[in-house]
């Protein structure tokens, strides 16, 4: 699959996912991603996924996840832990993802999962390994601040979402780790 194919498909399933229009989204597979391989395919949807992502639509963008699934059971359960469509579980920090692809793909054995943890735990240190706790008062005030010079005012509220954003994703991978690691 060329890149301007792959982009192109991208942009169709996040228009769909967007408007909540499961039945172009479907035509979307069975037209475009029914002949591709599994790895081509799951990119795809897990790319559309990462693009519409926020934390009030995990429910609904897991229901576009478990049409997926259902259309076609092979995308799911290649690769177990690496497979795009699990990841992006963790990249988004949703729980709503992660059970969604957890309850509909039946089969996964413990080596998935164990596969799933290790990968994760290593990316989770990646991202968060040096990351530093900001403390209102000291490190800021009505605001971010580095060195007396405010970088986010309190009325940023685009930049504001976008740190809830993180912060939703952090607190739910997390969740997940602990979640499979129950599972092992």
């Amino acid at each position: 699959m060329t890149e301007e194919k792959r982009n192109s498909i991208v942009n169709k399933l996040e228009v769909y996912m967007n408007n909540g229009d499961i039945p172009s989204f479907i035509q979307v597979l069975k037209e475009d991603l029914s002949q591709e391989s599994a790895i081509n395919a799951c990119i795809c949807i897990s790319g559309a996924i990462l693009k519409c992502h926020t934390f009030y639509k995990s429910d609904m963008l897991a229901a576009f996840l478990e049409k997926a699934i259902h259309f076609n059971m092979d995308w799911a359960k290649f690769s177990g832990g690496k497979n795009p469509l699990f990841r992006v579980a963790f990249l988004t920090g949703s729980w709503d993802l992660y059970t969604c692809f957890i309850e509909e793909v039946e089969g996964l054995d413990e080596v998935a999962y164990a596969d799933a943890y290790a990968d994760w735990q290593d990316f989770n240190e990646k991202i968060l390994g040096h990351a530093q706790m900001y403390i209102k008062g000291r490190d800021y005030n009505s605001g971010y601040e580095t060195n007396g010079q405010r970088i986010i005012d309190m009325e940023d509220y685009e930049k504001m979402n976008f740190m809830a954003e993180n912060y939703n994703a952090i607190i739910g991978r997390h969740k997940i780790l602990k979640d499979l690691e129950n599972r092992l």
